[in-house]
């Protein structure tokens, strides 16, 4: 697994438990799919496990297939970037 796959997995978990903390504090999650378990554990099931899943895939299809890892690594960069976006504005709303 690459560096990339790694902080894709890691910000996933940030996200899961920022969102955590701010819901458990008073703020409401806004996108009404995750509203209902924002708040709870089954999050982290719903958002870090998928995101632990792809990584490991990703880590298969690049070993079995080298002439993909260059498009697979600027899709997660790409990824990598948007979800540094999405915890960047979380954390200007508080």
């Amino acid at each position: 697994m690459n560096a990339l796959s790694m902080a894709f997995i890691g910000l996933q978990a940030a996200d899961t438990f920022l969102t955590m903390w701010a819901v458990n504090h008073g703020f409401t999650e806004v996108n009404p799919l995750m509203a209902p378990i924002a708040g709870t554990w089954v999050s982290v099931l719903v958002k870090v496990v998928p995101a632990i899943l792809v990584a490991i895939c990703l880590a298969r299809l690049t070993a079995r297939w080298p002439r993909i890892r260059n498009v697979v690594n600027v899709g997660m960069v790409a990824v990598v970037v948007f979800m540094v976006g999405i915890l960047t504005s979380n954390l200007l709303e508080m």
